[in-house]
């Protein structure tokens, strides 16, 4: 972007990386301007400009090869990684991740599915309809689809994982 052209463009097949890099700093300083005005911190807010270039370029391709109705939920988690809110992208992905493996228990057995709960914790017992999958902790949902067959060993280990490193980053300062 020269200095005469104010223009930002964000798809990667139009320009290249440096064109990329010169749009993202720029998106970066009027949010950076209105943190200094109202008094808030601005470092260690945005993943670095390398970092979200790397991801715009990524992007594409990871995603068309999602059907249509997949991709709802992906704008926010997009706007996030070009604002370099990585923590706010992995919590739009990790509620999608949630509500698809709800869609998976509905499909599959919701009763046994509860059955199932209510052997875990007591506090689970009772629960019948789809609604009240919400009440279901995200690790005791993954403990139980795993119990039950919905997902394998492998995969609970990964969802744990990004279930407690999401807690723990979500909750940290300066993510």
């Amino acid at each position: 972007m020269s200095e005469n052209n104010t223009e930002i463009i964000l798809i990667p097949t139009k320009i290249t990386s440096s064109q990329i890099e010169n749009s993202i700093t720029a998106l970066d300083k009027p949010y950076i301007d209105l943190l200094n005005y109202l008094g808030l911190p601005t470092d260690n807010i945005f993943s670095s400009v390398d970092e979200r270039r790397k991801a715009i370029f990524a992007l594409y391709s990871a995603l068309e090869t999602l059907p249509i109705e997949q991709k709802s939920y992906l704008s926010k988690f997009v706007a996030s990684i070009i604002n370099g809110l990585f923590d706010g992208a992995l919590a739009f992905l990790w509620d999608e991740t949630i509500r698809a493996l709800n869609r998976l228990i509905i499909g599959y057995d919701l009763q046994y599915f509860y059955d199932v709960a209510g052997s875990i914790s007591s506090k689970y017992k009772g629960l019948l309809s789809e609604e009240e999958l919400e009440a279901i902790s995200a690790h005791d949902l993954l403990e139980i689809s795993q119990r039950i067959g919905l997902i394998n060993n492998i995969n609970f280990k990964r969802l744990e994982t990004v279930n407690f490193f999401g807690s723990s980053v979500l909750t940290m300062p300066n993510c």
